[in-house]
């Protein structure tokens, strides 16, 4: 059977571990708060990533597994199970996260790129910019306008907004594909320094929930593998968006001493 990772143990998570189970999937969460609202469902409660890997025979008896650990821990779990979906349902930027996280721990250190985010400013379609941060150089897009907010089961319509009457003429994740001239999931350009792009796509699994395809998270982090090395003895930046029908998020990074 296809295994789904939830990454969130709250509210969304419960929707997501509701849906996970309708669908017959074999269900992983990951959660540091021990006692948060999925915990009650789990068959078995896992501290450590190599612990749980070992014991992974009982999810196949259609039992929950809850990993007790931070969501960094979602990497390691990515490097040794095949996942359908990963369902981030946390208040931030997991894909942005996961990858600072694994580049940091091959000693590249990151930080905001905020010329970067200044240039995407300089250029994104200023009736699509929801929000911008400058400090934490990160933006949001979305179709919806400040003060709205979206119904809880949305299915996001590809062109076309039922709930507030608009015309959606083309997707945010090709909005972004497009600015940016990414053809697939990543795009990695030299030009005297590296400049690397995802554009991660969520999937719709039901109204108002998404989730990222297992392989395309494997993909981007074995990506990032074989290139470690040159990152390492190069200038880098990065930008890594998380996108939907309707909305996306945006990081700009780039390494410490980037030369501009």
């Amino acid at each position: 059977m296809e295994k789904v990772l939830i990454v969130g143990g709250g509210k969304f998570g419960e929707k997501a571990l509701s849906s996970a189970r309708n669908e017959n999937y074999e269900i992983i969460i990951i959660d540091k708060d021990s006692d948060c609202l999925c915990s009650q469902y789990a068959t078995e409660t896992f501290l450590g990533v190599k612990e749980l890997i070992n014991n992974i025979k009982k999810i196949e008896k259609g039992g929950v597994l809850f990993l007790n650990m931070d969501i960094t821990s979602t990497y390691d779990l990515v490097k040794f199970i095949d996942f359908k979906y990963i369902i981030p349902v946390v208040p931030e930027h997991l894909m942005a996260h996961l990858i600072k996280s694994f580049l940091k721990a091959s000693s590249i250190e990151l930080e905001f790129n905020h010329e970067a985010y200044a240039h995407f400013l300089s250029k994104v379609n200023k009736d699509l910019l929801l929000s911008a941060n400058k400090e934490e150089g990160i933006a949001c897009l979305s179709y919806a306008k400040k003060g709205e907010i979206c119904p809880e089961n949305c299915i996001g319509p590809e062109d076309y907004c039922p709930n507030f009457n608009r015309e959606k003429p083309i997707t945010i994740t090709n909005y972004l594909k497009n600015l940016y001239g990414v053809e697939d999931l990543l795009k990695l350009k030299k030009n005297g320094s590296f400049s690397f792009y995802t554009i991660n796509e969520s999937k719709q699994l039901k109204a108002g929930l998404g989730g990222l395809l297992g392989e395309d998270v494997q993909r981007t982090f074995n990506f990032l593998q074989n290139y470690k090395e040159q990152f390492l003895d190069n200038d880098l930046q990065l930008f890594i968006a998380t996108t939907c029908n309707c909305h996306g998020v945006i990081h700009f990074f780039k390494k410490n001493n980037f030369k501009i």
